[in-house]
């Protein structure tokens, strides 16, 4: 079993997108993947632009810095192109980009418009961005001023139009529009300092968290059917509160997660798509958020989620990823359109994330909403969630440099070289002369750790969740190791029982097993 190297998925990630451009369209994405029933194929939708573009440009400036990324290529000059011309007269994002498009906003991409303008301005210190997304905060404000949130879900030509109304919360709660650009707005005061985003941030955190959560940290009725916009919002209230020092909104976020979210996901990983139907369909978008808001509630002290967000980067979020499209059956026989190509499927999924079920690739053949197995918007997703947990493997605060997560990186702090699950050594070399904090798991037995500093084993010091190495100095490699522990739970995933073998963290073996192509079939 080999040990988990955060940069190959999200090498294999930034090459699923390049590859999954439409150069016929000048570089268009695809947005829906169709591997499974016949005919396989790749095809445009009414998401491609501005939602998944702004999503392909968000992750790519994430990434920079962790693995290569494209330079002003003719794709991400094509993409700025495209995402710059969508925005209106009103500050607000139109879909226009495409004649299968309808020309109107929908609220639901403004998020994915202001991180994709947002990481123009951060990765290629583009100013026209950061002056269009400047634009975008002043269009959203002046939407949701005298309603909170926005008056609908979509706006054309003739104003705003309105859902049915037995459909008002069951699909379009206020996290789907307002709740999901919390956190949005965060990232882009973080880089403009402009107020109006803390502004907006807040009063529709306050909007949201009145609105589609109780004070127990159960999700509402009103909160609509839309998971993935359901744990963004929660994510964007734990990076306000940390951004404005609110207790009470990350202590909220805290009480969402233990409560409301506990029973749309696993212990290792698995999120449910949706509130609308009981399948147990997962979506990986939805599992980033959730590791990146345990990643956030470690950073505000409750450092025990860390360890559940190594679990779920271990585990699901990585399984959801195809590594390997060998068994794709490619189309010979069909012609390709404007709107669908038949041809080189295979080799254009590799590195994608797919719809799983907490044991299987998710067969879709029949699923009623069709039977594509990724959508192009789940690969931004998801490398946000990686390049989260990269980013937060290391850290340096007043004690020391800490070790929260148990995974292989190199930072200008420390480079630290995990082999686990395969045996319980961690390498770190820290970069300065400091004291050195390492997170140990809670099912490791502490008193079996061993410490190596400078050849010698030292006594174990421990504060709170962490080991302590006191005086480490530049250069010199420190050697954590414990015995890794394996053992079996009994867990209940939406409404089944399930059987998981590990190994430390790490899923060895689930059952029942899948029948389509299982998870957690050790190669």
């Amino acid at each position: 079993m080999k040990s988990l190297d955060l940069r190959r998925h999200i090498t294999l990630g930034i090459e699923h997108m390049r590859n999954t451009l439409d150069e016929r369209r000048g570089f268009l994405p695809f947005f829906s993947y169709r591997l499974v029933a016949p005919p396989v194929s790749l095809s445009h939708g009414a998401f491609d632009c501005p939602h998944v573009v702004g999503r392909y440009l968000d992750a790519m400036s994430r990434c920079h810095g962790i693995v290569d990324t494209p330079d002003d290529s003719l794709e991400v000059s094509a993409m700025r192109r495209f995402i710059h011309s969508s925005i209106g007269e009103n500050g607000l994002a139109w879909n226009r980009a495409a004649k299968h498009q309808k020309e109107e906003v929908v609220t639901h991409n403004q998020r994915e418009v202001l991180e994709g303008l947002t990481g123009l301005g951060r990765w290629k210190d583009c100013d026209n961005s950061r002056k269009l997304a400047r634009r975008v905060c002043r269009g959203i404000d002046q939407a949701t001023r005298d309603s909170s949130g926005f008056p609908g879900p979509r706006y054309g030509r003739k104003g705003w139009g309105h859902p049915p109304e037995d459909q008002r919360y069951h699909r379009y709660g206020p996290p789907r529009d307002s709740g999901r650009l919390i956190g949005a707005l965060v990232d882009y005061f973080r880089l403009t300092k402009d107020s109006l985003a803390v502004e907006l941030a807040i009063r529709f955190a306050r909007y949201n968290m009145s609105v589609a959560f109780d004070e127990n940290g159960s999700i509402a009725k009103t909160a609509g059917t839309h998971v993935h916009s359901i744990t963004g919002t929660v994510a964007g209230f734990v990076a306000l509160g940390l951004l404005i020092h609110d207790r009470a909104l990350i202590e909220a976020a805290k009480r969402i997660y233990d409560m409301g979210l506990a029973s749309l996901r696993s212990s290792f990983g698995w999120v449910k798509e949706s509130l609308s139907d009981d399948s147990d369909k997962g979506l990986p978008n939805n599992i980033a958020d959730v590791i990146k808001i345990a990643l956030r509630l470690g950073k505000a002290g409750f450092t025990e989620y860390f360890e559940d967000a190594e679990r779920m980067v271990r585990n699901h979020l990585i399984a959801s990823q195809l590594m390997d499209t060998s068994w794709i059956q490619e189309t010979g026989d069909m012609e390709d359109t404007l709107e669908v190509i038949y041809r080189d499927v295979a080799r254009r999924a590799k590195g994608g994330f797919a719809f799983c079920t907490p044991n299987d690739f998710a067969d879709l053949k029949n699923h009623p909403h069709g039977p594509e197995e990724i959508h192009a918007d789940m690969v931004g997703g998801s490398l946000q969630g990686l390049c989260e947990a990269w980013n937060s493997i290391v850290w340096e605060d007043e004690v020391g440099i800490r070790i929260n997560l148990l995974l292989t990186v190199d930072t200008d702090l420390a480079r630290v070289r995990s082999s686990m699950p395969h045996n319980g050594k961690v390498l770190i070399t820290p970069l300065k002369n400091t004291n050195l904090l390492v997170r140990i798991p809670s099912w490791c037995d502490r008193d079996e750790l061993i410490i190596i500093k400078g050849g010698k084993t030292i006594p174990t010091t421990q504060q709170g969740a962490y080991l302590a190495i006191w005086d480490a100095r530049h250069s010199e490699e420190i050697e954590v190791s414990f015995p890794m522990v394996k053992r079996t739970t009994k867990e209940c995933v939406n409404h089944k029982t399930y059987t998981v073998e590990w190994l430390g963290d790490t899923v060895v073996s689930i059952s029942p097993q899948g029948s389509f192509r299982p998870l957690y079939i050790e190669k």
